[in-house]
């Protein structure tokens, strides 16, 4: 195992029950403590107050957590920020909600209204517009079911 050291990337890949954090989420080390509870711990978010003062600590002890050097630069094509920020990143989502669709329409629009909810929150300063934009799409979703339903 490597020991990781203030600066590097690290990826949890064990959870521990008295502690909520997600395989695969990644963390700067921002700071490493030699022993607490006789476990060698790194430290990797410090949230602060206001005036900057840390109050809360993330501690990860070395069975964890892997080391993966450098944080990765962002992907804007394959996984752009807005679509990766969960636990399910928004294509496979969409997948799964969409395949079940027999008509290529019909799961388009569904789609990409599971496209525009997920990314709403993360996109642009208000969500307001992802979120008409999903409506619009589900309405269409909507109305193309409606008219293979008469056929």
């Amino acid at each position: 195992m490597t020991k990781a050291n203030v600066g590097d990337w690290i990826r949890i890949t064990k959870e521990k029950p008295e502690v909520d954090r997600e395989i695969g989420k990644e963390y700067e080390v921002i700071d490493t403590v030699s022993e607490i509870f006789n476990c060698p711990q790194v430290i990797v978010e410090r949230l602060r107050r206001e005036n900057g003062e840390a109050y809360e600590e993330e501690f990860v002890t070395e069975d964890c957590y892997e080391v993966i050097g450098n944080r990765p630069e962002p992907d804007a094509v394959n996984s752009p920020q807005h679509y990766t920020t969960g636990r399910f990143e928004t294509i496979e989502m969409i997948k799964e909600i969409a395949g079940g669709y027999d008509d290529g329409f019909l799961g388009h629009c569904v789609g990409t209204s599971v496209k525009y909810f997920a990314r709403a929150p993360h996109k642009h300063e208000s969500p307001a517009e992802c979120l008409r934009k999903a409506a619009k799409y589900a309405e269409w979703a909507a109305d193309r079911a409606e008219e293979l339903d008469e056929k």
